[in-house]
């Protein structure tokens, strides 16, 4: 399943950019297409969360043991962490996919 669409009706639910700046495992939205309330799994955000900050950790180590100035190694850790920032979103929004709330309740 991709995560980008709804799984009712398989319609792009949104795009990256609205992805980025909205979303929130704790918000419900709405599909475009059939109005389905969604939500997205808890569990593989923060396991997705987890794994990138290992890597994110992983980074900042390689940075500090060079011999690098100050400056330069602010700049590749911000770097670093904007890269690892649009990683994560990018893999939960295009992997991750969408819960029906309703679904939820249903157990």
């Amino acid at each position: 399943m991709v995560g980008t669409t709804c799984p009712n009706c398989q319609h792009e639910v949104m795009t990256f950019g609205v992805f980025v700046r909205k979303a929130d495992v704790n918000k419900i939205f709405l599909c475009p297409g059939c109005a389905a309330e969604l939500t997205r799994p808890a569990n593989k955000v923060l396991l997705l969360i987890f794994a990138g900050i290992l890597i994110l950790l992983a980074l900042i180590l390689s940075i500090s043991l060079q011999q690098w100035h100050g400056f330069v190694k602010a700049v590749l850790f911000l770097l670093a962490f904007a890269f690892y920032y649009f990683l994560v979103k990018f893999i939960g929004w295009k992997f991750i996919g969408w819960e029906r709330v309703d679904s939820e309740k249903d157990t």
